[in-house]
């Protein structure tokens, strides 16, 4: 996803075209983005063009000399992120013992790996979008967008140790619905 300056420059001066192709080019990608967060279509749908509004505002603060597409994706996460906020998706949890949550990773990286390898994307997200909300989120955050505990712990007015302890439950959750899916699986090939 480039922009040319000239693009820039028409958006700036708020052209109905520009900001009409820019959001055609955008819209796949922070679909993409909105999906990981969100429960439905509808909901994403509503994130991407509230994000879309921010992109278009802020655009005169967009550097030229940075690429598009990550300042397109951070907004987006940001939008995505206060609208679970607006939701009140996001309850106040209680502090876990940091000690608990570093001790206790009964997923590899290995097997965490492999088994994302062998499921094909959509059944993937669909995985991820049975998670409580806030296991989602941050889980989305740490794996797919690259934020760390600290970070997450800031947007989501949480402690790094509820960050962990998140993100382990997400792994353990999505370890179980991947066994149950290849114990499903075994069973449809044995029965055949």
């Amino acid at each position: 996803m480039i922009i040319s300056t000239a693009q820039i420059s028409q958006l700036k001066k708020n052209d109905r075209k520009a900001q009409y192709a820019l959001y055609k080019m955008c819209f796949g990608y922070m679909m993409s983005i909105s999906l990981r967060y969100q429960k439905d279509k509808v909901a994403a749908e509503d994130v991407v063009n509230r994000a879309f509004l921010k992109v278009s505002d802020n655009i005169g603060k967009y550097d030229s000399t940075l690429s598009f597409k990550p300042w397109v994706a951070r907004i987006t996460v940001n939008e995505n992120i206060d609208a679970c906020r607006r939701s009140k998706t996001l309850r106040k949890v209680i502090n876990f013992n940091s000690d608990l949550v570093d001790g206790d990773h009964s997923l590899s990286p290995h097997e965490y790996n492999t088994a994302s390898v062998e499921l094909d994307a959509d059944a993937l997200r669909g995985l991820v979008q049975q998670l409580p909300s806030t296991t989602r989120i941050v889980f989305n955050m740490y794996v797919v967008d690259g934020y760390k505990h600290h970070e997450i712990a800031d947007h989501l007015s949480l402690t790094t140790g509820t960050s962990k302890w998140h993100l382990n439950s997400a792994r353990k959750r999505l370890k179980i619905m991947i066994e149950k899916l290849h114990e499903t699986d075994k069973i449809v090939h044995y029965g055949k």
